[in-house]
């Protein structure tokens, strides 16, 4: 699955946004990262945005993240057939040049009258919109091409149609917000090698299944946000009522046997040491098995990421 945002949008978060969201698609695609490198390097010229461009750039020729900077050229005739994909695209393309030129005329009244746009706000959130519009075309345009992408941009109803039902690249922004923002100075290397863990895919997959099915299911932002915050805290609970029990049972292990063992390995009774080896084992793969049937493991993705941001497993 492919993750699609839009890239000046990181002028205002920094790069953290971006390293948290990288750990949850197989692909990142940004829009714009060319003109938005040029103004970064050019408009801004601040070390710190310089560093950014160079650090994109890196990013994109590695191929784990792309860039998307036109629209595709699609023309319908009359005698095709219903797609539905296209007529999306279309939708989202005709949408935001009506946000675009109502855009443009504000700017150009204020021009004209030599003065500030006559409703600021009207024209941050056009600006927003607009944006919002050529991620969630870019997402089509993947789909399209027959790859599953997502917009996962954050803003939930840019058709203006004051709907409140969730897509699942919107399901996926609640969960990724739950993690924290990775520092700017972490090393790229260790999100790659992180991301490529067996354990965290195979929760990654989980989280994007559930995702979709939420989104299926047609609940508004209030249940689907609660219904996040439910799972995830029944998972943390069961797992941390588990890891007590595991370590219970490893203390008991080793006072109960601590005795025997020393003596066994006096005499050298190498069956007995090999059974309290044993013992322990056992514990932890019970512990294991418990996490595999525990409820919210849907979800679980966010507590693996939390742990290993807090414990200091990638460099912040």
């Amino acid at each position: 699955m492919i993750g699609t945002t839009h890239a000046w949008d990181l002028t205002f978060t920094g790069l953290g946004g971006l390293k948290r969201d990288f750990l949850f698609f197989d692909q990142l695609a940004l829009v714009t990262p060319t003109s938005t490198m040029a103004r970064w390097r050019g408009l801004y010229g601040k070390r710190r945005h310089r560093e950014w461009a160079d650090e994109l750039e890196y990013l994109l020729s590695t191929g784990e993240v792309i860039g998307s900077d036109h629209y595709l050229e699609i023309r319908r005739s009359a005698s095709a057939p219903p797609n539905e994909a296209v007529d999306e695209y279309i939708r989202l393309v005709r949408r935001n040049q009506e946000i675009f030129d109502e855009l443009d005329k504000l700017m150009h009244q204020a021009r004209e009258d030599g003065a500030q746009p006559p409703d600021l706000d009207r024209v941050q959130r056009l600006s927003n919109l607009n944006r919002s519009l050529q991620v969630r075309s870019c997402a089509q345009q993947f789909c399209i091409e027959g790859r599953e992408a997502v917009c996962i941009d954050g803003l939930p109803d840019p058709m203006g149609l004051q709907s409140t039902v969730l897509t699942s690249g919107d399901m996926l922004r609640l969960a990724i917000d739950n993690v924290p923002l990775v520092s700017d100075t972490t090393p790229w290397q260790d999100l790659f090698e992180l991301k490529s863990d067996a354990d965290l895919v195979a929760r990654a997959r989980k989280l994007r299944l559930w995702a979709r099915e939420i989104a299926a299911s047609g609940y508004d932002a209030a249940y689907a946000k609660e219904h996040l915050d439910d799972l995830l805290n029944d998972y943390e609970r069961y797992l941390a009522l588990h890891k007590a029990k595991y370590t219970r049972g490893i203390i008991s292990a080793f006072l109960a046997g601590s005795a025997e063992l020393i003596e066994s390995i006096g005499g050298l009774k190498l069956g007995k040491i090999v059974q309290c080896v044993l013992s322990a084992r056992g514990q932890k793969t019970d512990l294991l098995i418990s996490e595999l049937e525990a409820p919210g493991r849907e979800v679980s993705m966010i507590s693996r990421l939390r742990d290993e941001l807090e414990q200091g497993s990638v460099r912040q």
